[in-house]
């Protein structure tokens, strides 16, 4: 039996009345998909940066120990760019603990996007291949492929010191995700203000399944400096 424990994810944002009454009908609309969109990452960012705990209270990095990375299988990026061989190489040892498909998600730092979509075979052919808008798994984060892996595109992933770590991940193997409640929407009349007060949240639960269904590749250079 697996046991998740659910948390509390919120976001607020207080407007005037004057926008809620005079804009345009779809302002409210977009306010509420920002803020739900501010949820979502919060709620990525435990997932993928939750501390070094038990499987009930770590995200999917928390199971990393930089100094014997005996809990997950990772490659070292040698704050050097994003090659080819090291994605392969990431495949390959999750591929060696009997997760055949070598996973089949690649999670990056938006900085690190373009270095992906850059990346040719021996041919100099483009090896990403970018995923129609239209696409269902577009809406869920996917902006491509390369090398059999879905490419998600999330800020949750940290840069730190310009580099930014790459995760290879095997979806409904590597965590269990549940949601207890779903994004609900309130509104309060701030009368002091004559404001509106608009919050979202959420609950759920996740807890990492399988460690070596998953691998980082560490310190990658993501010229983030270059690109502010």
């Amino acid at each position: 039996q697996i046991q998740l424990v659910a948390k509390k994810v919120a976001a607020i944002s207080e407007v005037s009345t004057e926008l809620i009454e005079d804009a345009n009908p779809q302002i409210a609309q977009a306010l509420n998909e920002q803020l739900a969109k501010d949820v979502a990452i919060a709620v990525d960012q435990a997932i993928y940066n939750g501390n070094v705990g038990t499987y009930t209270d770590s995200g999917l990095c928390g199971f990393r120990d930089r100094s014997t990375y005996t809990d997950i299988n990772t490659v070292n990026g040698s704050s050097a760019e994003i090659t080819v061989a090291k994605i392969l190489e990431i495949k390959k040892l999750i591929k060696d603990d009997y997760f055949a498909m070598g996973g089949d998600t690649m999670v990056i730092n938006p900085t690190i996007e373009y270095k992906i979509m850059n990346l040719v075979d021996s041919n100099g052919r483009p090896l990403f291949s970018a995923l129609d808008t239209q696409n269902p798994l577009y809406s869920t984060g996917v902006v491509g492929r390369i090398l059999g892996l879905n490419v998600v595109v999330t800020p949750a992933i940290p840069v730190e010191s310009n580099v930014a770590d790459i995760i290879v991940l095997t979806k409904g193997v590597s965590g269990y995700f549940g949601m207890k409640r779903g994004f609900n929407f309130h509104k309060e009349y701030i009368i002091e203000k004559d404001n509106y007060k608009i919050q979202t949240n959420m609950r759920m639960g996740f807890r990492v399944a399988y460690q070596k269904s998953m691998g980082i590749i560490y310190d990658v250079k993501c010229n983030w400096l270059e690109l502010r």
